[in-house]
């Protein structure tokens, strides 16, 4: 049983890792132009917690740099009056 410093360590580790930048990858569907590669490009910049859109492919899938680990509901949020779903985290 951690007591004290090392629970406090303990919990400061845990917030850290998950704040540690890292790449996300996400299946999107509905992508089927450069146009849909550019506007989900953007709604996903616009969010907090991504420090970069890294690829946006055709066949869906997204591969985004982000400075904490984001929910699906993050990215449904994000993308909320665009024709687009999440269809998955990987």
């Amino acid at each position: 049983m951690k007591t004290g410093r090392a629970e406090a360590e303990g919990a400061d580790a845990e917030a850290n890792s998950m704040s540690e930048p890292h790449i996300q990858t996400v299946r999107i569907s509905g992508i089927t132009c450069g146009a849909c590669v550019r506007l989900i490009t953007r709604k996903l910049s616009q969010m907090e917690e991504v420090d970069a859109v890294v690829s946006v492919d055709l066949n869906g899938l997204v591969h985004a740099a982000v400075n904490k680990t984001c929910t699906e509901e993050d990215f449904e949020q994000a993308l909320t009056g665009t024709l687009y779903t999440v269809e998955s985290i990987q």
